[in-house]
């Protein structure tokens, strides 16, 4: 079985050349020091790793879930 590694939000601050706080902010849509190369490079390297957000990684830290039970 071959399995895929998960990107992470360091592979992307990597990839793009800053910070993982910076890609934090920019996921978290906090844009108001960014500059507008910065969040363009950024969206460009999410694309190209097709990252996608940890929501399990997301409700640890926020300390909320959103789980639906039956």
């Amino acid at each position: 079985m071959n399995k895929k590694k998960k990107i992470t939000i360091s592979d992307v601050a990597e990839k793009a050349g800053v910070s993982k706080s910076t890609v934090s902010q920019y996921i978290n849509q906090r844009y108001r020091y960014m500059s507008a190369d910065t969040k363009e490079k950024i969206q460009e390297v999410i694309k190209e790793l097709d990252f996608r957000p940890n929501d399990n990684a997301r409700n640890l830290k926020v300390k909320k879930q959103r789980l639906l039970a039956f």
